[in-house]
């Protein structure tokens, strides 16, 4: 069974046990309202509650996940409780529905037959719920250890042309954009606008294995000219953030582009090494 429904093959090999049955009145109000709440749920395309309505393909359209994966990542939706509104499965569903599609609360109600304000709570107690429950054991320096990194998401290229000793770990760092609506705070507004972009965002930034495992995004930060790349580098490792510095060890290597030119002796004062394009000097063509 999938959420309190048989599977379609086990409808299929389903064998009655008696050739007749009674029915009270009551039973038949009963299974008509049974049906006229299933009609309610099926009329609308995009329904979570029944798997067989919906093809794999639809979930990675609407969730970037498999079926697989949805049901695994509901196993962390514990702590949310199914209300006469909406199921643990809805809530999953529109809150990877939103940050995949990023459709407005208005139109996801209207896809899935609530309001704008229910979708606004089911889309806060989803996030708040999954941050405190996955987020935790699959992102951040805390939820792997140095050792496993090292074994496991370093690539014998990555450690033939930048390891000395088996032990060091290969980390590459960069920032990225998430593009935002303009905001109707001014102060916020200001702050979130790139100059170099030429519209809102914010600047994650991402740090991965040499596999492209995804080991921490720390921030965001705000897009304006106070955070570059070497600027917020600075701020991760004298601030410590998710105890970043126990993690890391002597001699571990960072791999940057040119945008962390002015954090790379910073890097280096702390212990670690930098690998960085060759830039040339200023001045010269060549």
């Amino acid at each position: 069974m999938e959420s309190r429904f048989f599977k379609i093959q086990a409808l299929d090999v389903l064998q009655s046990s008696k050739q007749h049955e009674y029915f009270s009145r009551t039973d038949i109000i009963g299974l008509l309202n049974d049906l006229r709440a299933i009609m309610k749920m099926t009329s609308s395309r995009l329904n979570f509650d029944i798997p067989a309505l919906m093809t794999e393909e639809n979930y990675n359209d609407l969730t970037g996940l498999s079926k697989e994966q949805f049901c695994d990542l509901l196993g962390y939706m514990s702590t949310v409780r199914s209300s006469g509104v909406r199921s643990v499965r809805t809530c999953l569903g529109v809150f990877l529905t939103k940050l995949r599609v990023g459709l407005s609360n208005k139109i996801l109600g209207t896809v899935f037959g609530l309001k704008t304000s229910q979708v606004q709570r089911i889309i806060h107690a989803a996030r708040r719920t999954l941050m405190e429950t996955f987020v935790p054991h699959t992102l951040g320096f805390q939820h792997i250890s140095h050792e496993d990194f090292v074994t496991n998401h370093t690539t014998p290229v990555a450690k033939q042309l930048f390891t000395t000793d088996p032990r060091q770990a290969v980390i590459v760092l960069d920032g990225t954009y998430i593009f935002i609506q303009k905001s109707s705070d001014y102060h916020f507004q200001r702050m979130s606008y790139s100059m170099h972009k030429h519209r809102p965002l914010v600047k994650p930034m991402i740090i991965v294995g040499t596999d492209g495992y995804i080991l921490s995004i720390l921030g965001p930060y705000f897009a304006d000219g106070h955070n570059n790349d070497a600027s917020i580098t600075k701020h991760a490792i004298t601030n410590n953030l998710e105890n970043i510095t126990a993690w890391l060890q002597d001699d571990d290597i960072c791999i940057v582009d040119r945008g962390f030119r002015d954090a790379v002796q910073y890097l280096e004062d702390q212990g670690y090494m930098v690998k960085m394009p060759v830039c040339m000097v200023k001045g010269k063509n060549s």
